[in-house]
């Protein structure tokens, strides 16, 4: 079994100490895949954690820290604790005939392998946690189940001696004290790593207090969340307020207009009450590792009042959950009646003086039953607007204030290691399309996205949208029952073409395709284009459209663009479009955030144009050649809709683009004279003859 220690680790210890933040934003992709790798090790090892002491759970072994002695009922008088006398007046009745019947014998690998862990968090509040304690001996209870007691430094003596001496008849306790105060949000992330892909966590705060028939509705509910992809768990509780807008919410009229008993799925975490499926709860230990604590978010994603709560793990939680299209499972019965409640006592984020909270909107009666459940059939986004379950239902609406400008935070926010994390269990690719909204131009838009949301290969949509004057929806599925969706980022600074290349941890796949909306590719074409670059490492750049430059000494700009190949150039190409190409999602982030490339971005602003020029450039900078041509196997639809960006084919398009050659330092190492053909092809190298196989002359 594993230990206390090896279940938590400290996170300050690893992030400050083991990693190097100040280096860590510019590490090399080996790297970086390493340290992920090195991370996970110490997850699961417990490695570096100092802080936490495993007490023995008996009668003899004195509390670890001194503290000022306080009885259970002067603790009570000191926050207002409801005591189980008092919980159980305002309970529902229990009629006879609702009692569940007992399940079946469970079997002996279940019995073998506890499929639940109870994770209570205590800190000073000895009633609240006799009151929630009380509730759980008191719950019908059919399965081995451990408790973990996760304890804050500097409790009282009557804490520690409450904790190491609990009763449990259900299977073994385990006390973690920290020694040194870590925090919620610590205490959250570090308390559960699973055991097995076998085990749920349920999260309990000590101002909680469960129904006697949790765990019924949990084994019922259970089968139903593994049924749905995006379902990470399980809520006991059964919100009444939506705290993400300002000013709260009753979402009481929402719920019923959708229909969205007894069970519905929202984008929002459960803190009141709720069991979390292990392997997303791995990814979400991983991936919190690498964010900053810095306070208010300044990411990309429109986490509303959330982007607020520094001091919450549910906004971490509550923003992978947006990058992950992930969900929780809720119930709601039309009375707010649920199988946990939180009782609103004084804590990290309840004051003593707090008018922000109404105790009638949070405290709920708890059930003395369990109804038969049904698979959820709405779900809800983090505002409880429901979620397009086809992109052809997208919803977008003219923006009346505009959007905030994050061009300051969109770097800070973001973090390598982070999306390594994340980026390092997906196959397949995300496709990234630039667009800028104009009635006319969304039909055609439209029907590429359908295209590349039939491909298989295809796991993510990320629409960067250019047109601040309209909003979409944050996201929409590609068709009902699809686990691909459709993501639209509007990028936080002046539209520029530079914006397509925004990081984004909405990149779900290391290979990233990014293509104008405008162009369409085959499915297989983007499994060549996404296996040669694999196949190099993600060190380049892969596409189908190269272009070329030659020297000019002497003349102003010393370089001079071409459309095409001429006869006297070298054989080989040194340039690739952003028509459509294929690379590592980590150059998004060197393209947008390093310093080093501030003056060719502000370049690209001015002249809107060359974004393809530096995003080779800034491949070249890594590795030289950095562009490899794939000839595609199906003819490339270019459908040629004129847009904002759209260029002539006159001289001052080709200047602007020689001049940007110049200025950003092309020299011979960018050329490459490798090509990736079809097997079988005897060439082998690019030429003229291939030129006019592939493509037809567009001067851009």
């Amino acid at each position: 079994m594993r230990t206390g220690i090896q279940q938590v680790w400290a996170l300050r210890i690893l992030l400050l100490g083991a990693l190097g933040i100040a280096g860590m934003s510019f590490m090399s992709l080996g790297t970086m895949q390493q340290e992920v790798a090195r991370l996970k090790v110490e997850i699961a090892s417990g490695a570096h954690r100092r802080d936490i002491t495993l007490l023995p759970v008996d009668h003899n072994t004195p509390s670890p820290l001194p503290a000022q002695h306080e009885t259970p009922a002067e603790e009570q008088q000191r926050v207002g604790v409801d005591t189980p006398m008092e919980t159980a007046a305002r309970a529902l009745p229990c009629p006879a005939t609702t009692k569940p019947e007992p399940q079946a014998e469970l079997n002996a690998v279940e019995r073998v392998k506890p499929r639940w862990h109870l994770l209570l968090f205590v800190n000073q509040r000895l009633g609240s946690l006799d009151r929630l304690c009380t509730s759980l001996r008191a719950a019908h209870i059919n399965e081995t189940i451990p408790i973990t007691f996760l304890v804050e430094a500097f409790q009282t003596a009557e804490v520690y001696d409450y904790v190491k001496n609990y009763e449990w008849p259900h299977g073994p306790v385990q006390v973690v004290a920290r020694h040194s105060k870590g925090g919620l949000i610590n205490a959250i992330i570090e308390g559960w790593f699973p055991a097995n892909d076998h085990e749920w966590g349920i999260f309990l705060e000590d101002d909680i207090e469960v129904s006697p028939y949790f765990l019924s509705y949990l084994q019922a509910a259970r089968p139903l969340c593994q049924n749905e992809n995006a379902c990470i768990g399980v809520s006991l509780y059964s919100p009444k307020m939506n705290e993400l807008v300002k000013p709260k919410k009753d979402i009481t009229t929402d719920l019923q207009r959708h229909g969205a008993s007894p069970l519905y799925m929202a984008q929002v975490p459960c803190s009141w009450g709720a069991a979390y499926r292990p392997k997303p709860w791995r990814t979400f230990r991983v991936w919190a590792l690498t964010q900053p604590r810095d306070g208010k978010y300044g990411g990309d994603l429109e986490l509303g009042q959330g982007s607020g709560w520094g001091a919450s793990w549910k906004r971490y939680l509550l923003e992978l959950m947006l990058v992950m299209d992930w969900s929780v499972m809720y119930p709601f019965f039309g009375d707010y009646s649920a199988y946990s409640t939180n009782h609103l006592e004084i804590g990290e984020h309840i004051t003593a003086n707090d008018t922000a909270h109404n105790r009638n909107d949070y405290t709920h009666l708890l059930r003395l039953d369990v109804i038969p459940l049904t698979a959820p059939m709405v779900r809800f986004d983090h505002q409880y607007s429901t979620i397009a379950d086809k992109i052809e239902n997208l919803s977008i609406r003219r923006s009346i204030k505009g959007l905030p400008d994050r061009t300051a935070t969109t770097c800070s926010a973001y973090s390598l290691a982070g999306h390594a994390a994340l980026a390092r269990q997906q196959s397949g690719v995300t496709v990234v399309l630039t667009f800028f909204y104009t009635p006319n131009r969304f039909l055609s838009f439209l029907s590429n996205i359908k295209a590349f949301c039939s491909y298989n290969v295809v796991k993510r949509i990320v629409v960067m949208w250019h047109n601040r004057k309209y909003v979409p929806q944050t996201m929409a599925w590609c068709s009902p029952g699809s686990t691909t969706s459709v993501h639209f980022l509007m990028p936080r600074v002046k539209d520029t073409l530079s914006n397509r290349f925004t990081p984004t941890y909405r990149i779900l796949t290391e290979s990233v395709v990014t293509v104008d909306d405008d162009i369409l590719v085959s499915e297989r074409d983007i499994i060549r284009m996404a296996t040669v670059l694999r196949n190099t490492n993600y060190t380049t750049v892969v596409g189908p459209f190269p272009r070329w430059y030659s020297e000019r000494p002497g003349r102003s700009p010393g370089l001079k663009y071409h459309f095409k190949p001429q006869a006297d150039l070298p054989v080989g190409y040194p340039i690739m479009l952003t028509k459509i190409h294929v690379s590592h999602y980590s150059l998004y982030y060197h393209y947008f955030c390093d310093a080093a490339y501030d003056e060719m971005r502000a370049r690209v602003a001015s002249i809107q144009n060359a974004e393809d020029i530096l995003y080779v450039k800034v491949a070249a900078d890594r590795h030289t050649p950095p562009a490899v041509f794939v000839l595609t196997a199906d003819p490339i639809e270019d459908t040629g809709k004129v847009g904002l960006h759209s260029k002539g084919s006159g001289h001052k398009h080709q200047d602007d683009r020689s001049f940007a050659l110049e200025r950003f330092g092309y020299n011979d190492s960018f050329w490459s004279s490798a090509v990736v053909l079809p097997p079988g092809t005897e060439i082998s190298e690019y030429s003229h003859s291939l030129w006019d196989q592939q493509h037809a002359l567009v001067e851009e």
